[in-house]
């Protein structure tokens, strides 16, 4: 595996067109994700992620950024209650 630039996310496998990521979560749980090898480089280099990988869901970029499985960031991001 190869480090990159976040201390959860490693490089397990990567090609011209796909990158398979392999992301300790906060709960220490390991999650895989196919990305574009090109968003994802572009990503790396400092663009927002938005941009450079669309096509994953809100949950699945702020996993990227943050580490943050889907439960934590139920808690974390959930609306306040009146």
């Amino acid at each position: 595996m190869i480090d990159t630039h976040k201390p959860h996310i490693k490089i397990e496998e990567q090609d011209f067109y796909t990158t398979l990521l392999n992301i300790t979560t906060s709960r220490a749980k390991k999650v895989e994700m196919f990305v574009s090898t090109m968003g994802f480089e572009r990503w790396v280099q400092g663009e927002h992620i938005q941009k450079c990988l669309p096509e994953l869901s809100p949950e699945e970029r702020e996993l990227l950024i943050s580490g943050l499985d889907y439960e934590d960031q139920k808690l974390i991001f959930a609306e306040p209650e009146d």
